[in-house]
């Protein structure tokens, strides 16, 4: 898969603004900046309270080599908050909270080869939803991301460790396939977990049937030796690769990270991180008014 950072040469205007959603739009007088971005600064008064804000962004772009064809997404890591998301003039997607991380299909909508406008909508006006200052608008990375139309659906892996111990754990990997064609599918479901070193240390091949215009799910299970286990004072990370496998050629992948540990509660014993009594400690910090 292909994944570019969308971050630069977004045009941006307060306001509740009719048709700007519109390819025809004229944008030239907005100013240019770059996500992540706050529409609410200059409008924070010396006591600090956040008036909040509604207003647009617009992006032009061609769409990039190697995107033709493509399953094509756009994912918005934050938005505050209320968006609605425009692709040359139609909705493709929204998301009323704004703290959550979400995405939204273009392919239907896409100029394979001219100019394509994505515009963003947010407002954070009509339903103010924090007592603290919250920001308004895109306030976190933007990417495009271009897979094979059989591929490991956004955020559609989970590890998890069901037996956990340094001299040997149990890895499960679940994995959401998706087949956007109009025919079935076979493929094979590829996993190699990596340590942090880069080393490959297991590979387990499933093969797989997709349905037309259908999603299927792929557990796998391995076996690591030698096992370094996570923990705040020692935060190792391993890697599980998936890669879909037509036959033989590889036409997508994606990686996930995890660490190996085993978390228990008991009332006896409370809460434990890999055997040992562990104290959860926390605060509560409301973004820049505490």
């Amino acid at each position: 898969r292909i994944k570019l950072r969308m971050d630069e040469d977004w045009k941006v205007q307060t306001g509740n603004i009719i048709g700007a959603e519109a390819t025809t739009f004229n944008d030239a007088d907005w100013t240019t900046t770059s996500v992540p971005h706050d529409m609410s600064i200059t409008l924070v008064s010396t006591t600090n309270s956040d008036p909040g804000a509604i207003g647009w962004y617009r992006k032009h772009f061609t769409l990039p080599p190697g995107f033709a064809g493509k399953k094509v997404i756009v994912q918005f890591d934050g938005v505050y908050h209320d968006s609605k998301i425009y692709l040359n003039g139609t909705q493709v997607g929204s998301q009323r909270f704004g703290y959550v991380s979400f995405y939204c299909d273009l392919t239907p909508y896409l100029n394979a080869t001219g100019d394509n406008v994505l515009a963003v909508f947010v407002d954070n006006q009509t339903s103010r939803r924090s007592h603290f200052y919250s920001g308004t608008g895109i306030y976190r990375h933007v990417w495009l991301i271009a897979t094979d139309m059989v591929h490991v659906k956004n955020w559609g892996t989970a590890v998890t460790t069901p037996k956990v111990a340094a001299a040997q754990s149990q890895i499960r990997v679940r994995t959401d396939v998706v087949n956007e064609l109009a025919t079935r599918q076979k493929r094979t479901v590829e996993t190699t977990i990596y340590d942090e070193a880069g080393n490959a240390l297991q590979t387990v091949a499933t093969p797989i049937k997709l349905h037309a215009k259908s999603t299927n799910t792929c557990v796998q299970t391995l076996s690591l030796s030698n096992c370094k286990l996570w923990s705040p004072s020692t935060p190792v990370r391993y890697y599980a690769y998936s890669r879909i496998l037509n036959k033989t050629v590889p036409t997508d992948d994606y990686v996930t990270p995890f660490g190996i540990r085993e978390l228990k509660y008991s009332a006896s014993a409370g809460f434990t991180l890999n055997g040992v009594p562990t104290k959860l400690k926390g605060v509560c910090i409301h973004h820049t008014l505490i």
